[in-house]
C-alpha cells in the first residue's frame, strides 16, 4: 500500500546569508545548512529547502532540543524510515512527530506525499528483473485492471527513455513516459515519469480528464531483493495528488502486478 517513505540529509556548503555552516556539538563534525528528503510513514515526505531569509537565531533554537538535534545527526548518517528514526528515543511516536512538525514550522523542512507499495514473486531476482525492463515481457502486463497494453518500449540506460500506452475498453489511449535515473542491475531501478502525448511530449493530467493543468513529473522507484528463488519488490513513488487518489493509486498498481504474477508463474 503506499505508506512508508524514507528520510536523508544532504549537505549544502554555506547557509544563504554566506556565514560558515554550524559546528555539531561534539565538535568533530559540522552539521551544514540543512537539507532533508524525509519521508514519514503515513504522513508527509519532509524535502528541506533553505530559506533565504531565515534568520540564523531560528536554525539555532529548533535544533536547540537534543530530539531535534539528534534527528539531523542520524540523518546525516543515512537514509530512515520514520519508524527507524524514532527507534532509539523512548518517546510515542506522536510526540516525535511533534519534532519533525516545529523543523518544518521553522522552515527547516517543507512536506509532500510519497507512495509504496510491496509484493513478493514467485521467481529469481534475475527473470524479475527482465519483467520489468524487456519491453516484450512488459508489453504483457504492463497495464491496470481492464486495460490493455498498446505499446511498450525501453532504452535501459541513465537518460534512456520507457515509453508505454494503456488502451481502455473502449479504445481511449494514455500514453506516458519515464526517464531512466538510476540503474543498478538486477537491484535497483528508478526513473522520472509524466503523462505524455503520443509522441512523447509531456502534457498535464487533465489532457486524461485527472485534475491538474500542468505536466507533473514524478520521480519511481524499484528495490528489489532476492529471497532465495523469491524476489521481494518495493515501489516507492512521488504521490503529487491530494489523498482521494491514494487508494487508485494502490489499486492500479496491484492490479498491474497481478498480472505479473499469472505472467511469472
Amino acid at each position: 500500500m503506499w505508506s512508508e517513505q524514507f528520510a536523508s540529509l544532504q549537505p549544502v556548503e554555506t547557509l544563504a546569508n554566506g556565514q560558515s555552516p554550524v559546528a555539531t556539538r561534539s565538535g568533530h563534525s559540522r552539521i551544514h545548512y540543512l537539507a532533508l528528503d524525509l519521508k514519514v510513514l503515513k504522513f508527509p515526505i519532509v524535502r528541506h529547502m533553505p530559506n533565504q531569509s531565515l534568520p540564523l537565531d531560528r536554525v539555532f533554537w529548533a535544533l536547540g532540543d537534543p530530539t531535534r538535534f539528534a534527528i539531523i545527526e542520524r540523518l546525516a548518517q543515512q537514509p530512515s524510515s520514520v519508524s527507524d528514526l524514532a527507534k532509539p528515543f523512548t518517546m510515542a511516536l506522536p510526540t516525535f512527530l511533534q519534532h519533525l512538525k516545529i523543523l518544518e514550522k521553522h522552515e527547516l523542512v517543507t512536506t509532500k506525499k510519497m507512495g509504496r507499495v510491496r509484493r513478493t514473486f514467485n521467481a529469481p531476482i534475475d527473470k524479475v528483473w527482465a519483467a520489468f525492463t524487456n519491453p516484450e515481457i512488459l508489453a504483457k502486463w504492463w497495464s491496470p485492471a481492464g486495460m490493455k497494453n498498446y505499446h511498450a518500449s525501453t532504452d535501459v540506460r541513465e537518460g534512456g527513455e520507457f515509453r508505454y500506452c494503456f488502451e481502455s475498453s473502449e479504445g481511449v489511449r494514455y500514453w506516458g513516459k519515464g526517464v531512466y535515473q538510476t540503474i543498478n542491475e538486477p537491484t535497483y531501478l528508478s526513473y522520472i515519469d509524466n503523462f505524455t502525448d503520443s509522441e512523447g511530449t509531456p502534457v498535464p493530467p487533465a489532457h486524461y480528464g485527472i485534475p491538474g493543468d500542468v505536466p507533473v513529473p514524478t520521480l519511481v522507484e524499484f528495490v528489489f531483493t532476492a529471497k532465495g528463488d523469491k524476489t521481494d519488490m518495493r515501489i516507492i513513488g512521488e504521490n503529487p495528488y491530494d489523498d482521494s487518489m491514494t487508494e487508485n493509486m494502490t489499486q492500479g498498481w496491484n492490479s498491474m502486478f497481478d498480472k505479473l504474477v499469472d505472467r511469472l508463474n
